[in-house]
């Protein structure tokens, strides 16, 4: 109604929206509004996305909205940068989708830890870019989320624990953790047995360091970037079962302190690490001078021996 409305900021706080059940994208770059619209009775509205993206000055009390039958949250406050309002008290409880909700929300910063998310579904993007979000969050239950690609990424101040999750239906956990350079804490006992991409998980994480070594990656095919730039990661992954990813580019390319041998592994079917003109990269750190094969196929096409390197100087920054 008012997307892109860019200079609105009239009040409309005593507007009857009883019968809607749709606001998507209603202040959707209204950039300049900021007005009391707490009161407003929202209790037949199904779907909320984007209803404040782009709503820069927006930052009014609307915890008393009654939320209870919405479905879709998605980027419901993305790159609203100035909104940080108690909404704790929401029931969410049929939420399905919040993915993209607080993307880039930088100020957010609120206790949303009792929050009833057990029929979400999709939390991509949920709180990328919050730079200030650090809230407990450990007690959700996200047994039906299928995919977190991205959920904290960039979120620079978070580090709560969240180790008791269960994930056991997440299918991409791509650049989950990317950027998020104060993360560091235990997610050993994660179930990722559903997980199939890992790509860029701990991308930037400079501070994650625990340990993952017990991890199922048994159907994980993408290890791309996985933890790219983690500075401080050093942890004995030598047991993980990777034969059937395919791609490992620049796995630990700029992962300083990684020292752990994983000569062991058995990737056959791992063909990425090949250059588009069958040149190889070598993985001469991650083996200690040893050759780390293909063990199912020791030669090369014109007949040399595999050796894989996750170390490169270029950087292909990947948002798809």
């Amino acid at each position: 109604m008012f997307h892109g409305a860019y200079f609105f900021n009239q009040d409309i706080g005593s507007w009857n929206v009883s019968n809607l059940e749709s606001l998507s994208c209603m202040f959707c770059h209204a950039t300049s509004f900021n007005q009391d619209i707490g009161s407003w009775d929202v209790s037949n509205v199904i779907e909320m996305r984007y209803i404040f993206d782009g709503a820069y000055f927006f930052n009014q009390d609307i915890r008393s909205w009654d939320v209870s039958n919405v479905r879709d949250m998605v980027g419901m406050f993305s790159y609203a940068t100035s909104f940080n309002q108690d909404i704790g008290s929401w029931n969410v409880a049929n939420v399905e989708r919040m993915n993209g909700m607080f993307c880039n929300a930088y100020v957010f910063n609120q206790d949303i830890g009792s929050w009833d998310v057990s029929s979400v579904k999709d939390m991509k993007c949920m709180f990328t870019g919050t730079r200030h979000f650090n809230q407990d969050i450990s007690s959700w239950d996200v047994s039906n989320v299928n995919d977190m690609s991205r959920m904290f990424k960039n979120a620079c101040a978070f580090n709560q624990y969240i180790g008791s999750w269960d994930v056991s239906s997440v299918k991409s956990m791509k650049e989950m953790f990317r950027g998020a350079c104060g993360f560091n804490r235990g997610i050993g006992s994660w179930n990722v047995s559903s997980v199939t991409t890992m790509k860029g998980m701990f991308r930037g994480a400079c501070e994650f360091d625990q340990y993952v070594g017990s991890w199922d990656v048994s159907n994980v095919i993408d290890m791309r970037k996985m933890f790219s730039g983690a500075h401080s990661f050093n942890q004995d992954i030598r047991e993980w079962n990777v034969s059937n990813v395919k791609h490992m580019d620049f796995m630990f390319e700029d992962a300083r302190a990684f020292h752990c041998n994983l000569s062991c592994w058995d990737v056959p079917h791992n063909r990425s690490m090949l250059s588009d003109r069958l040149s190889y990269i070598s993985w001469p750190v991650l083996c200690f001078g040893g050759v780390f094969t293909d063990r199912s196929n020791k030669k090369g096409i014109h007949g040399d021996t595999y050796e894989y390197n996750f170390y490169s100087d270029t950087d292909d920054d990947d948002f798809n």
